[in-house]
């Protein structure tokens, strides 16, 4: 996956992707990486909380 270089404009090719992994994969981190054009180094990971059983 190359997106370096790429521009919005009306000749631009649009792909959908679909992130599967498992719990701790790097799922959130590979997504904000591709958000904006700088790379980030260091972000909040979302937690989620549920109550035990």
């Amino acid at each position: 996956l190359n997106v370096v270089g790429c521009r919005d404009g009306p000749r631009q090719e649009k792909y959908h992707l679909i992130l599967v992994g498992g719990d701790r994969m790097g799922k959130s981190a590979f997504t904000i990486q591709f958000r904006g054009p700088e790379w980030v180094i260091s972000f909040l990971i979302p937690v989620v909380c549920s109550p035990l059983s």
